[in-house]
């Protein structure tokens, strides 16, 4: 048997393929062992007939063991549910909800326990109401929903659909098998899968791309100039037709006593040539907007909006001073003096760094304060203590995005994507209070009279325009 070694594990094997590159350890002074070959960066996979494959290692195997070390465990539920429930108010750590629609009007949520002894909890108490996923059927679910099949074929064929190569179903919740295109090309051809994340650079015969308008747009550019290279590639796509609505007209065929379908339209709509919406009918601030969008550099979550992780610093800074004097004039007069003031500023980590910044705009707040206070002793039990208060509290929202010189407007999107823009680009809060109050303690043997004096007052000033440059 061949013998692997991999972090102080072991594992005897019947038969060993490598896909990467290797180098030679001699150990000649070794008795028992001259030399063995060594591996780098390396996926060991060992299936059911006890036989070892060796594959690069890419990032989503780096995430999915990194997660299996650190006991992090990826499930998926449906939205409402008591587990879904149980998540919404943290009864146990997990990372961000990523809501994944499916076929047929189906919605899933998808998250990661991060204890794993959490997770034997869950099984014990939600036993029913959630799978198991492993990160490759993570990936399936996203590509039936919104990403694509990618096959290539020269002698060789691959496949990247969880209908060609089999996966997971939304709808029913089941396995399904391998698409029955692929079990055909398989009797001729051979069959390997091909991915889009980097550029294509595989001999291949024919390359065949399934829903390739919904990659990523990386992985598009990359299809993209492998199209332009003129190799053999065939397309299969089925868009969603686009209708224009201005060409909306009642339908003389529509049976009002029959319910509305798509047999028995109530109104018709002429499909745009192409199926693609003419640039002039198309609103010109959101053409305007598009720009400042961030491009996508992830496809990974837990982080899916825009497809977009950064990680930018939150800055909070505040300078201040307290300066405090007593004074006692003899034994029965202590006059107190304090005085304070800080000035700091309070922003938001921007979400993504372009000039149209989707985050709240850094505020800069200002507290001062004054106080004065005489207390009289008039005797071991008679105190006497007269106070002012002055206080002042002011927050000014400073505008970040700018555009043109101007604050970049609001453009606030659904779920799926992230808001740009700031609702507020300017505001200002300011509290000024005033209080004077009077405070006479008495003690009579075990009891303590205190009667108390107050007047005080509080004006308020707020300026706080609600989208000055457009919504």
């Amino acid at each position: 048997m061949w013998v692997l070694k991999t972090h102080g594990e072991t594992f005897y094997v019947n038969h060993v393929t490598a896909d990467m590159p290797w180098s030679t350890k001699e150990t000649p002074d070794n008795s028992h062992t001259k030399g063995s070959i060594k591996f780098k960066e390396v996926l060991l996979q060992i299936d059911e007939h006890n036989c070892a494959r060796l594959s690069k290692l890419n990032m989503f195997d780096r995430i999915r063991l990194r997660n299996q070390k650190l006991g992090i465990t990826r499930i998926m539920f449906r939205p409402g549910t008591e587990i879904h429930k149980a998540l919404q108010n943290n009864e146990v750590k997990h990372s961000p909800f990523k809501n994944v629609e499916g076929a047929c009007s189906t919605s899933f949520v998808i998250c990661d326990i991060l204890k794993k002894e959490d997770m034997t909890f869950f099984g014990l108490k939600y036993a029913n109401q959630f799978r198991i996923l492993l990160f490759l059927q993570f990936r399936q679910h996203l590509a039936q929903c919104c990403a694509l099949a990618f096959l290539a074929c020269q002698h060789k064929f691959c496949a990247r659909h969880h209908g060609f190569g089999g996966g997971f179903d939304m709808g029913s919740m089941r396995s399904t098998p391998e698409w029955r295109m692929s079990q055909e090309l398989k009797k001729q051809y051979k069959v390997k899968e091909i991915g889009p994340e980097q550029k294509i650079t595989e001999k291949v015969d024919v390359l065949i791309a399934v829903l390739p308008s919904a990659l990523p747009q990386a992985q598009f550019d990359n299809f993209v100039e492998y199209v332009k290279s003129g190799k053999p590639t065939v397309i299969f796509d089925d868009p969603l037709p686009i209708f224009d609505p201005a060409s909306t007209s009642a339908n003389p065929l529509y049976n009002s006593a029959q319910a509305v379908s798509t047999s028995n339209l109530q109104y018709l709509r002429n499909q745009f040539p192409g199926n693609v919406i003419p640039i002039s009918r198309l609103d010109t601030a959101a053409l305007a907007a598009l720009p400042y969008l961030p491009p996508p550099n992830t496809n990974a979550g837990p982080f899916f909006q825009n497809n977009y992780y950064s990680v930018t610093p939150e800055v909070n800074t505040a300078n201040g001073f307290i300066l405090s004097v007593d004074h006692s004039f003899w034994q029965k007069n202590r006059l107190t003096v304090r005085i304070s003031r800080s000035n700091g500023l309070n922003g938001n980590a921007p979400v993504f760094l372009t000039a149209a910044n989707s985050f709240n705009p850094s505020q800069l707040q200002t507290s001062r304060g004054l106080r004065i206070e005489h207390v009289y002793t008039a005797s071991a039990t008679n105190v006497n203590t007269l106070r002012l208060d002055l206080s002042s509290n002011a927050n000014r929202n400073q505008p970040q995005a700018f555009v043109n010189g101007k604050p970049f407007p609001r453009y606030q999107f659904n779920n799926a994507y992230l808001p740009m823009g700031q609702n507020n680009p300017v505001s200002h809060d300011a509290f000024n209070n005033y209080t004077l109050s009077d405070t006479f303690a008495s003690r009579v043997r075990k009891h303590r009279l205190s009667l108390q004096l107050e007047l005080s007052q509080q004006l308020v000033n707020t300026y706080r325009p609600q989208s000055p440059e457009g919504r």
